[in-house]
């Protein structure tokens, strides 16, 4: 019940059609009622996320042009142009947000991508053309463009999901709310699982309901 300080509330859905579906019903049921009533912040999960990470959510072409950035600072004179980029660059967004939103170790996920790489692309005749060295040191280059890329995004205050959701994760949400509800979610990633475990755990819940999450054993969740 969230009548006498729904400023303190907030309620977190799968996404913004089931949020504005839930604000429609309070204002519904607000009107039967011939009163005002205050409504608590709603948001689906991605919203959550940002706002409680602290950080925005940047755009396609903003991210692509800050990787591009760092794809040139690392592979200098041996880098594409952007237009060929372009479309690997998506990609490589894809797979690091991947990498961030499954809580993955960079240095053993690059590294081990390098190694298999090196291993599948590896014929005796070819081992020593150009065209071999320069495949294998942009799989070298990954692991030092995604911290350049990373250590970018934070220093201006913005990321794309997979970071918000890492950065969430490893530090906690604002907590500018003094009870959350979680309502429908499902198939979370391992990255907003630890929130909303920590977020369960800290006593800030007043409301879960999700099919797919596991908590990790502790004598603080039982």
């Amino acid at each position: 019940h969230y009548s006498d300080s729904p400023q303190d509330y907030c309620i977190v859905l799968p996404n913004r059609r089931s949020g504005l579906f839930l604000q429609q019903k309070l204002a519904k049921n607000a009107s039967l009622k011939g009163k005002a009533s205050f409504v608590p912040a709603i948001f689906s999960i991605e919203e959550y996320i940002y706002r409680q990470s602290g950080l925005d959510a940047a755009g396609e072409l903003t991210l692509l042009s800050l990787l591009y950035k760092s794809y040139r600072k690392v592979l200098g004179s041996k880098a594409f142009e952007f237009d060929r980029f372009y479309s690997s660059g998506r990609l490589i967004i894809n797979d690091f947000s991947d990498v961030d939103d499954y809580l993955a170790d960079p240095e053993s996920v690059f590294e081990y991508l390098f190694r298999v790489k090196e291993i599948e692309g590896w014929f005796p005749d070819e081992a020593d053309t150009d065209i071999q060295k320069n495949y294998l040191e942009f799989y070298k280059a990954l692991k030092d463009i995604y911290f350049d890329f990373r250590n970018t995004l934070l220093e201006k205050a913005v990321a794309h999901r997979g970071l918000a959701s890492r950065q969430l994760a490893e530090n906690g949400p604002q907590q500018e709310y003094t009870k959350v509800c979680l309502a429908g979610l499902n198939a979370l990633s391992p990255s907003f699982t630890s929130t909303v475990y920590v977020v369960v755990c800290s006593g800030f819940t007043y409301g879960f309901s999700s099919s797919d999450v596991k908590f990790p054993m502790s004598e603080d969740h039982e």
